[in-house]
């Protein structure tokens, strides 16, 4: 069963969507990706510096071999540490602006009292492991004829991993904007009857599906396709 209702937000839910508006604001680009770009030409100025220095020991033609050589290198250096860090700080504020607009939405949500939520019955699941960070997808027969796929950080649980997934859930949003507040269990744990690797599945299951997303197909004829990756 997949059903979706428009309902009052329980305790649950608003303890939820009142950490979300709580959690600081966070810039898009990662100190750690900025910090790689900036090693990296700070590296060739560093490289460039030395090269000019080296060429001064010798005669003054050397020495204007080496600038014509490492000139460029010292110049497009500096120009990528100011570039690494305006990308930085647009990023930044892009993200900041994109996330006080979401987060006036769950404000909005949280005085509203109301939400979407799409009530989750399942017989069965698989799982396709996640690759790095991006969260694993869980594949559930809705026992209808159908099947749900779900794939992503945001249906990832952060208090009960135990329980997840699960045989009765439901995922709850906001009316406007359609905005994650959170996947809340409400049955028992279901255990995976097949758990896959990623680079075992098709690889446009990955292009053409979205993250949340009901097809109408067998579950066991679904899994077959998925694995068939010989004829795709």
């Amino acid at each position: 069963m997949y059903d979706e209702q428009v309902r009052p937000m329980n305790e649950r839910e608003r303890v939820a969507i009142q950490r979300i508006i709580d959690a600081p604001l966070h810039g898009y680009a990662t100190f750690k990706s900025t910090a790689m770009w900036v090693a990296l030409w700070s590296a060739g100025l560093t490289i460039g510096i030395l090269g000019l220095g080296f060429g001064t020991q010798f005669n003054i033609v050397v020495s204007i071999l080496m600038s014509i050589v490492f000139g460029p290198v010292v110049l497009t250096s500096a120009y990528g540490i100011l570039a690494a860090v305006n990308i930085y700080r647009e990023d930044r504020g892009m993200r900041r602006e994109v996330e006080t607009v979401t987060r006036d939405i769950w404000k909005r949500t949280r005085d509203l009292g109301m939400v979407r939520a799409r009530r989750v019955l399942a017989h069965r699941v698989a799982v396709v492991e996640p690759i790095d960070d991006e969260g694993a997808c869980c594949i559930f027969d809705l026992a209808d004829g159908r099947v749900l796929v779900l794939r992503g950080q945001e249906y990832e649980l952060d208090e009960c991993d135990e329980c997840w997934p699960n045989a009765e859930f439901e995922i709850v949003s906001t009316l406007e904007g359609d905005l994650p507040i959170g996947v809340f269990c409400l049955g028992e744990a279901l255990a995976p009857i097949r758990t896959m690797e990623t680079d075992d599945c098709r690889s446009e299951f990955d292009v053409e599906l979205a993250q949340e997303e009901v097809l109408a197909v067998n579950f066991d004829a679904f899994l077959d396709w998925l694995t068939d990756v010989q004829r795709a």
